[in-house]
C-alpha cells in the first residue's frame, strides 16, 4: 500500500470513529430523556417557562456569557471566512461538503 492511500486511510477513520461514538451516545441516552419529558409535561426548551426565563438569564449570573459568547464566535467566524476569502479557499461549510482537497 502506498504512503498516500495509508494517510487517506487513516484520515476517514478517526472522524467515523467519533461519529459512531457520537451517534451511540445520543442513542442510548434518548430513552432517559424522552421519560424525562413525559414525566416533566414536555420538552423545556418548548415551554412557556422557556420563554419566560429568558429574561432571567439576560440578568442573572450568567449574563456575560449569554451575549459576549455568540457575538465573539461570530467574530471570529467573519475574520476566517475574510481569510479564506483572501486564500481563495471556498467557505467552510460548502469545503466540507465538497470533495476537493482544501486543508492547504
Amino acid at each position: 500500500m502506498s504512503a498516500d492511500r495509508q494517510a487517506s486511510s487513516r484520515d476517514w477513520k478517526l472522524p467515523a470513529i467519533l461519529a459512531g461514538l457520537t451517534i451511540l451516545i445520543l442513542l442510548l441516552s434518548l430513552p432517559v430523556s424522552l421519560e424525562y419529558a413525559r414525566s416533566h409535561g414536555g420538552l423545556y426548551l418548548f415551554s412557556r417557562d422557556f420563554l419566560e426565563d429568558i429574561p432571567q438569564r439576560l440578568s442573572g449570573p450568567g449574563r456575560l456569557c449569554f451575549v459576549p459568547q455568540p457575538l465573539l464566535a461570530a467574530g471570529l467566524g467573519f475574520c476566517s471566512r475574510r481569510a479564506d476569502a483572501r486564500a481563495g479557499r471556498p467557505p467552510c461549510l460548502s469545503a466540507s461538503f465538497s470533495s476537493t482537497d482544501v486543508s492547504t
